[in-house]
């Protein structure tokens, strides 16, 4: 570098951060594994093979995905004043582990009712956990590094939601659907 000019953070600093900033971004690569890839990917054939009917199944299916992006609206905002009261570093590890609460229902699920209420379960715990943890990583960035860290912060959250289809397809075809519940709620609970 030049005479006089400090040499910008490192590669491992920027994709990484400090320890609790690692750990928030461990949160929402695994809550968009699973909320934003494992769920969404699958919840048709969820709800397919409980109730037999693949058009309903769509249909219903649809409607669960709407109610997802709708939530956000209303329970973001909620939720973000929530964490500020209770605190984030409790906050989120606890949504965490009822979101892998919720997963393991989905992966026990019998009926079409159980699938809905699992599936609106880990719909609206990842709506909580994604407020919280974008503050929590907006509270951990650096203020003259904000944009730097937040860029990076959604990439880990887009990371997981791209991998979390063609995963849980792959573990879907190799040990089962409902098996791969269990794996992505045991995800949940680690990182938890």
């Amino acid at each position: 570098g030049s005479p006089g000019v400090s040499p910008g953070p490192g590669w491992r600093e920027r994709w990484l951060g400090g320890p609790r900033l690692v750990a928030v971004k461990l949160g929402m690569l695994a809550n968009g594994f699973t909320a934003q890839g494992v769920v969404l990917a699958t919840l048709t054939l969820a709800l397919a093979d409980v109730a037999g009917s693949a058009e309903g199944a769509a249909a219903l299916g649809g409607l669960l995905v709407a109610f997802r992006w709708g939530a956000d609206l209303f329970l973001a905002p909620w939720c973000g004043h929530l964490s500020d009261r209770i605190g984030r570093g409790r906050m989120i590890p606890a949504l965490l582990l009822v979101e892998a609460v919720a997963v393991a229902g989905l992966s026990m699920a019998g009926s079409r009712a159980t699938v809905i209420g699992a599936t609106l379960a880990v719909f609206l715990t990842s709506t909580a956990l994604t407020a919280s943890s974008d503050a929590a990583a907006g509270d951990l960035a650096p203020p003259d590094r904000r944009a730097e860290v937040m860029s990076g912060y959604s990439d880990w959250v887009d990371i997981g939601a791209a991998l979390g289809p063609p995963l849980a397809f792959v573990l879907a075809d190799r040990i089962g659907l409902w098996p791969s519940y269990c794996c992505t709620a045991v995800l949940l609970l680690l990182v938890g």
